[in-house]
């Protein structure tokens, strides 16, 4: 199977979006539950 450049670069776009969407979702994640324990 040979690799083609456009979907290469496709994959590492996609790849580096998840990991920014993931980092970005445990950012959130972290800062949102003192917030919310502190509510409770």
């Amino acid at each position: 199977m040979k690799k083609h450049p456009v979907m290469n670069q496709y994959l590492k776009t996609l790849q580096l979006f998840l990991v920014n969407l993931m980092t970005v979702r445990a950012g959130l994640y972290i800062k949102q539950k003192p917030s919310n324990l502190k509510k409770q």
